[in-house]
């Protein structure tokens, strides 16, 4: 059977079409696939330079304040207790800081002073081991660092270890 020049012509038209058709789609995939990569890419370099830059400025208080205890703790004859430099300076740091929920300090004899925020109250917590007995000693105070009551709870275990 003899195909007619319409025939023909209608196939080579098809044809052209449907190679056209595919150039074009294959183009446009390589291009949405580029461009769809290209925006991951900068989407996720800007997501980790965000996260470093909102981690840096969260951290860089507590290296601040690591580096200021560290220097108020050099001092050799630094006082722990509830009424002293050392209890206002954790008292003011965890009311000050947002991010700092827990300041804790001991010294070689066993003595700890602790500030922490407790809702919407700051307490001290001091544990003194100077004595024969450990005594441990809290004060709680309001958001504008005035007292509200003190404790000193009594433990009866002699291996008290804190």
């Amino acid at each position: 059977m003899k195909r007619t020049f319409k025939v023909n012509i209608v196939f080579m038209f098809t044809l052209l079409l449907l190679v056209t058709g595919s150039i074009i789609i294959s183009y446009t995939y390589q291009k949405n696939k580029e461009s769809m990569l290209t925006f991951v890419k900068f989407n996720f370099e800007r997501s980790a330079l965000s996260l470093i830059e909102k981690t840096s400025t969260y951290m860089s208080a507590s290296q601040i304040l690591t580096e200021i205890s560290v220097k108020v703790l050099e001092d050799p004859n630094v006082q722990f207790g509830l009424d002293n430099e050392l209890s206002d300076f954790l008292l003011e740091v965890v009311k000050l800081q947002p991010q700092t929920e827990l300041f804790y300090f001991g010294d070689e004899q066993g003595n700890f002073q602790q500030a922490a925020m407790l809702n919407n109250e700051v307490y001290s917590k001091f544990i003194d081991r100077r004595g024969s007995d450990a005594k441990t000693s809290f004060q709680y105070f309001d958001m504008e660092l005035s007292l509200l009551r003190t404790e000193e709870p009594v433990f009866t275990d002699e291996t008290y270890d804190p």
